[in-house]
């Protein structure tokens, strides 16, 4: 059981991102490599609400909250899951509770 309690090894940074490797080696003088372009969030956010002020379009509240969500971290949104299926299954332990609460005073 201990070897659970071990922190992970990490994998070396070059191997994980491609996106931060240098575009042009020495070593391989006119080889191609692999470039992903990842624009970042606070940009999309920005551009959103732009284009949203721009086009005259009604700006909702759904909208805004698909906006935030956009560009909220992984980390943050599966704790908000967590609390969403917290909050689900007491609202249906609730509902049965009153269901059986019902059904002892018939």
């Amino acid at each position: 059981m201990a070897h659970f309690l071990e922190k992970r090894k990490r994998r070396a940074p070059e191997a994980r991102d491609v996106a931060k490797r240098p575009a042009v080696d020495d070593s391989g003088a006119g080889q191609w490599s692999p470039v992903r372009f990842v624009p970042a969030r606070w940009l999309v956010l920005l551009l959103s609400i732009v284009w949203a002020l721009v086009s005259r379009g009604r700006i909702s509240k759904l909208g805004v909250a698909g906006l935030v969500w956009s560009v909220t971290p992984r980390g943050l949104k599966f704790a908000a899951g967590g609390i969403a299926l917290f909050a689900t299954v007491v609202l249906l332990g609730a509902i049965a509770a009153m269901a059986l609460l019902a059904l002892q005073l018939t």
